[in-house]
């Protein structure tokens, strides 16, 4: 036997009957997906121990390129796809946004 709040018994009743499944078969679909929630949290938590105990080192090549420097600005330049209807236009003006 299982004790849950009226209203949340309430609101399991109501989601069984508009999916068009049996009670038992509603509390064990919502049971698998709250354990297959905590297994996955479980497992990131073990990965970052493992790799948390490892000394990391990136190739060059992999590592994440520098970001903007505070104070700078980005230009955002709308340009039509090639042989769109709209390519004839040419691009429009430039859209500054502060960084």
């Amino acid at each position: 036997m299982v004790l849950a709040p009226d209203d949340l018994f309430d609101s399991a009743e109501s989601l069984g009957k508009r999916l068009g499944v049996s009670r038992s078969r509603l509390y064990a679909t919502a049971l698998a997906e709250f354990l297959a929630k905590h297994q996955g949290r479980k497992t990131t938590a073990r990965l970052n121990r493992v790799y948390a105990e490892e000394e990391g080192h990136l190739e060059p090549s992999l590592r994440p390129a520098p970001g903007p420097v505070r104070g700078s600005r980005v230009v955002v330049v709308e340009r039509p796809w090639p042989n769109s209807p709209d390519a004839s236009r040419g691009p429009s003006s430039p859209i500054s946004i502060p960084g």
